[in-house]
């Protein structure tokens, strides 16, 4: 019910609500604020949340749809950001998947007659990527007032500065001293 954050997290970090969500505005900072911070639970009571039978409130002001493209806005963020997670998590990755049985899926995908079927697709994207990157480097060597401009995918990769990399470090570094000292963890 009750969440809090360093300062940091807005400050230093520069994290903003998402003023174009109509809802799950709250959700959407704690799963983003959470991912780089971790969660600590305080083992107190800090508040009662009631929903009145009949009475106003998001659930009832928003339609269904507000709510579904809200939720769509928050989750697509989420599967398209960076996980930081402890080293020790991909042994129990690696289960997991065994578990689900990833391995023999994949297997079964690429003895598949559609995966055989689809080779001479495959093989012609992969040349039409190649033609693409070399016209574009011609372009760049003929046009040189144009060569420092980025390919068609530059808008997916996000530079990130040494500030930002020694900011985060020491947001979390913090927060693990704030852990430290209340004698509980990050999880």
């Amino acid at each position: 019910m009750s969440w809090a954050f360093p300062a940091a997290l807005f400050t230093i970090l520069g994290f903003e609500f998402d003023e174009e969500l109509t809802v799950c505005e709250d959700w959407d900072m704690i799963l983003r604020g959470s991912l780089l911070l971790g969660v600590t639970e305080v083992d107190s009571l800090t508040a009662i949340y009631r929903r009145w039978e009949g009475g106003n409130s998001s659930y009832t002001d928003h339609s269904k749809k507000s709510w579904a493209w809200s939720e769509a806005k928050v989750l697509h963020r989420l599967e398209s950001s960076l996980l930081i997670m402890p080293g020790d998590i991909v042994p129990y990755l690696r289960k997991s998947f065994a578990l689900l049985g990833v391995h023999e899926q994949l297997a079964g995908l690429l003895h598949s007659r559609a995966w055989r079927y689809g080779r001479p697709i495959r093989g012609a994207l992969r040349v039409a990527g190649f033609v693409k990157r070399r016209v574009n480097g011609l372009r760049g060597a003929i046009e040189p007032s144009r060569a420092h401009e980025p390919a068609d995918f530059a808008p997916l990769i996000h530079p990130v500065s040494d500030e930002s990399l020694q900011a985060v470090v020491d947001v979390l570094d913090d927060v693990n001293g704030a852990n430290d000292a209340t004698g509980r963890t990050a999880g």
